[in-house]
This record gives structure tokens, sequence and C-alpha cells, in this order.
């Protein structure tokens, strides 16, 4: 039988688990890091753009249900 979980337990376990994802996450590099950027930055664009799209519906030249 399992002793019941305490605070400090759980958050000692959450620890050791982000303390072994880090370890085992690759270092970043340059063009990681850039390509990160660049990932964000076209999420940013296209979240941007389905608003706009739901704000001004069929814009002139736009394909219906695109």
């Amino acid at each position: 039988m399992r002793p019941k979980p305490t605070y400090t337990s759980v958050f000692a376990e959450i620890a050791r688990k982000n303390a072994l994802a880090e370890i085992m996450r690759p270092k970043p590099t340059y063009t990681s890091v850039f390509a990160e950027i660049a990932r964000s930055e076209q999420a940013r664009k296209n979240a941007l753009a389905e608003i706009m799209r739901g704000v001004m519906p069929n814009q002139p030249g736009e394909k219906e249900g695109a």
C-alpha cells in the first residue's frame, strides 16, 4: 500500500519529472531557436488571419470556405 501523498511529495515528484525532461531535452542551437521563433510568429499570423476572416468574412478575391 502506497503512502498517502502530501504536498511535499507531490511537488518533489513533479520537480523530479521536470528535471528528467530537462536532461533529455536537446540543447538549443541558433537554428532551433530561430525556427521556434518563426513557428510562433507564423502561428500568430494564422490566428490573426482567422480572427480577421471571422470579423470580415468573404473578402473580394477570397474563395468561399477557404
